[in-house]
């Protein structure tokens, strides 16, 4: 998987390096959580990978980076919010497969079950967390929707998230889906009770490297927050190709005044919830005609990243077969033209 002790890339290299040109044979071991067709979509995978390696030529996804992050940041995000995640169970496989691909970037919150529990162990049995950019949040409010007006709600938040995560540090943390209430709801929420003042300490600490926030608003909050004397490292925003030109959701506008102050863009919703995917026939014909090997997912997918402050998308995926096509978008990825 190009996961383990000595990975497989390093090892196909050291065997070039040293002059052999012999067979290589693989020993396929199966996760116990597959069954039937599902193990023969998860050994392509590495069947692939190890062909690339092999030529030379290894999966290679592209990537985006941000000032004062070393490690580079996938095109697409992980997103951990999946029935098997949630509930805690082994999802090592697919995290793997996304590995070996080159997609280092995973989605995660306090909120979404055991996800970060899931992703901790994998990152500690793996050894990988200096290859791997985590990506959490924080919400301060209860399943109720109240507002939680402690700062020691964040405090203990984030620190059941490292914990879970079994780091000490998060590459990315965001605000949680602010919007509601408008401006005196997130006064309360962040402001008042001296949550962001704390948050901005621990991004000056090194324990959060990157901070920014999830929007669900009007135009005239989104204004006001970004005007903010605050430096925020990026923005999580809805963008779709249906949303882009909606009035109420207005992706577009969101972008370019994103854009305009050079702030990047992490995407959230490309697909829609699923619903980009089974898509009219007069719309799935254009698509095929113009290119018959990206489904509608793939479409999406590339719409939102061919925007230049696009850093990232986020993609549920919990089945190999979301892996393997998300993945191939985003390997040697080109952007979508005018056309």
């Amino acid at each position: 998987s190009g996961s383990g002790i000595i990975p497989i890339r390093e090892l196909i290299h050291l065997l070039q390096k040293d002059g052999y040109d012999g067979d290589l044979c693989v020993e396929y071991a199966a996760p116990e959580v597959l069954h039937g067709e599902e193990h023969i979509a998860n050994a392509a995978v590495y069947c692939d990978y190890i062909r690339g390696c092999l030529a030379g030529e290894p999966l290679q996804a592209k990537y985006g980076r941000i000032e004062g992050i070393g490690k580079p940041v996938s095109r697409q995000f992980f997103g951990t919010a999946n029935m098997p995640m949630l509930m805690g169970k082994d999802v090592n496989y697919l995290l793997d497969a996304a590995l070996s691909y080159g997609l280092n970037s995973f989605d995660c919150a306090r909120g979404y079950g055991a996800a970060e529990i899931s992703l901790g162990n994998w990152m500690k049995e793996r050894n990988n967390r200096d290859r791997v950019v985590v990506l959490s949040k924080c919400g301060n409010v209860d399943q109720e929707g109240n507002v939680l007006v402690n700062r020691a709600v964040i405090e203990k938040e984030l620190a059941e998230s490292l914990a879970a995560l079994q780091t000490d540090y998060i590459d990315y943390y965001l605000l949680h889906s602010l919007g509601g209430g408008g401006m005196d709801n997130f006064r309360r929420r962040y402001v008042d009770n001296g949550m962001l003042d704390f948050l901005l300490e621990e991004r000056e600490a090194g324990r959060i490297r990157h901070l920014g926030f999830s929007f669900h608003g009007d135009l005239a909050l989104f204004e006001w927050l970004l005007a903010l004397p605050i430096e925020w490292d990026f923005v999580q925003i809805q963008m779709n190709w249906l949303d882009w030109k909606d009035n109420v959701r207005q992706a577009e506008t969101l972008y370019n005044m994103l854009a305009e102050r050079k702030i990047p863009v992490i995407v959230m919703e490309p697909i829609r919830g699923g619903a980009l995917i089974d898509v009219p026939f007069a719309v799935k014909e254009v698509m095929q005609q113009s290119d018959a090997e990206l489904s509608p997912a793939a479409w999406a997918l590339k719409f939102c990243a061919t925007y230049p402050y696009v850093l990232t998308v986020l993609s549920g995926m919990s089945k190999m077969e979301h892996v393997v096509d998300n993945c191939q978008t985003f390997t040697d990825f080109k952007p979508l033209t005018d056309e």
